[in-house]
């Protein structure tokens, strides 16, 4: 099978410190020559202890940060070195779900323009987006009704819901979760893992699965 995603020798280094004209003292690698392919439907455990630098891979690979070499190809496509506006047609195959369901969620928005926000970013129209989201949270199983609340009435397990409902709205073929069940209660983790199963099966997305539990990664991954 053809790979959705190729990321060849990643490398990324931060600068640490800086000299009274600004230089760097040194630079600290987080991410040293990391290669690995996914297939499109397949979920990849991608797993490390805390600080080695899942998160990071993860945000290279979404190209929220640039590499300091190495190459990440998307359907066959070199995006490493694409600017922003080529890459935003691509914004749209890649998103997220972030590992705090608390922080990741506008306290200040409700649920309706949380979770509509990539499609009014991609130009869609207002009742196209009430439409969409309304079926995104019966996906999740949430109430569609509950469009119009706003985060703090929702609990950690229904936010997690929300914040799926978020990735899933511009019909993604790449979901990067980052540590997505991690501050949730095991038995909350349970319902979430099933749903992004489902969710995966229904619309045969990939999934790059960022975690530093090891039961976690082999219940969910593929590989």
């Amino acid at each position: 099978m053809t790979a959705l995603l190729e990321v060849s020798n990643l490398t990324k280094d931060f600068p640490v410190g800086a000299d009274f004209l600004g230089r760097p003292h040194a630079q600290l690698r987080a991410v040293d020559d990391v290669s690995f392919a996914l297939a499109p439907g397949e979920t990849l455990g991608f797993v490390g202890e805390s600080g080695c630098g899942k998160t990071t891979v993860g945000r290279l690979v979404l190209k929220l940060l640039a590499p300091t070499a190495g190459t990440i190809r998307f359907e066959g496509v070199d995006i490493t070195s694409l600017s922003e506006p080529e890459m935003r047609p691509r914004r749209r195959d890649l998103q997220v779900v972030f590992q705090d369901p608390y922080s990741s969620l506008n306290p200040r928005l409700m649920v309706r323009d949380i979770v509509g926000e990539p499609l009014r970013n991609f130009g869609f129209a207002r009742d196209q987006i009430d439409r969409r989201v309304a079926e995104l949270m019966r996906i999740v199983g949430l109430p569609p009704e509950y469009m119009s609340r706003y985060p703090h009435a929702f609990s950690g397990g229904q936010r997690q819901r929300i914040g799926i409902a978020r990735a899933l709205a511009v019909s993604p073929k790449l979901v990067v979760c980052d540590e997505a069940v991690s501050a949730l209660d095991v038995s909350i983790q349970a319902q979430i893992l099933n749903l992004l199963a489902d969710i995966q099966a229904q619309f045969g997305l990939a999934l790059l699965f960022i975690s530093h539990n090891l039961g976690v990664v082999r219940h969910v991954s593929h590989r």
